[in-house]
């Protein structure tokens, strides 16, 4: 082989290296645009159940929702992987009667027979009183990436807790007749992204529930990191928290604008 040859040879390899990294590129593009999913970290749920004396007169309501909204999955929301924390409170809080769980589809039965039987052995008394709620649910928040909140309640006190306590709290007074007669509870989702609060529904089963949708992560070049299942730390609660705005339409409360446009028309 001459050296015309070798040069020949090497200057073809150099074309291919320097066109590499943009064909890289292309292809990543092309996979991203073909659908792909994009994987996402592991998300924290706090399933929070309102144990007054009114509940337990709802109770058969509220463990069918549970195991319908486990058989789906929440509406599909539920991934694989995710830690589930359980709350429940009523005159007081109690964060440490239920273990905290991961979540595997293929144990959705028993998870929610499990959770049922969980509820069924609570004892009701009293009223319901959101305020024991606030400051421990502030720290989950305040270190939560991603956290959505599933409360099942009675809508029998003034909630003072998200931004979009006004509207939730008129929800409640207004569907107050309609849930004692179906006796089945109000179901609050509400979700909150880097501690602060980015949507919520109220929710009158039986049906599915609607989620806020979050907004996307910021890009970073760290690794992800992977939250503990819910538990209640010690840290203080932030101090100003803010939301986008809130707008009732029908008997649920919607705050992601997406939304809100389907329900109101253009």
């Amino acid at each position: 082989m001459n050296l015309n040859m070798i040069d020949l040879k090497i200057s073809r390899l150099a074309k291919w290296v320097r066109c590499f990294p943009v064909l890289l590129a292309v292809l990543m593009l092309s996979g991203r645009a073909s659908g792909q999913p994009v994987t996402e970290p592991p998300q924290r749920w706090l399933l929070i159940f309102d144990t007054s004396i009114t509940m337990q007169r709802w109770l058969p309501g509220t463990t069918t929702e549970l195991q319908n909204l486990f058989y789906g999955s929440m509406s599909e929301q539920l991934r694989a992987g995710d830690s589930v924390g359980v709350w429940v409170f009523d005159e007081k809080l109690h964060t440490d009667l239920c273990l905290p769980f991961t979540w595997q589809p293929a144990k959705a039965a028993d998870e929610a027979s499990q959770l049922k039987d969980f509820l069924t052995q609570q004892h009701y008394f009293g009223s319901t009183k959101f305020s024991v709620l606030g400051p421990v649910l502030q720290r989950v928040i305040a270190g939560s990436q991603r956290l959505t909140i599933v409360l099942f309640c009675d809508g029998k006190d003034e909630l003072k807790l998200t931004p979009y306590d006004d509207s939730i709290n008129g929800t409640f007074r207004a569907m107050q007749a309609d849930r004692k007669k179906a006796k089945d509870p109000f179901i609050l989702v509400v979700r909150t992204q880097l501690g602060k609060f980015v949507g919520a529904t109220v929710n009158l089963p039986p049906g599915s529930l609607d989620f806020p949708v979050f907004p996307p992560l910021p890009v970073s070049d760290k690794p992800v990191q992977t939250h503990p299942p819910v538990t209640a730390p010690p840290a203080e609660p932030p101090s100003v928290i803010t939301a986008p705005p809130l707008v009732i339409v029908g008997t649920k409360v919607l705050t992601n604008q997406d939304d809100i446009k389907k329900a109101t028309g253009p």
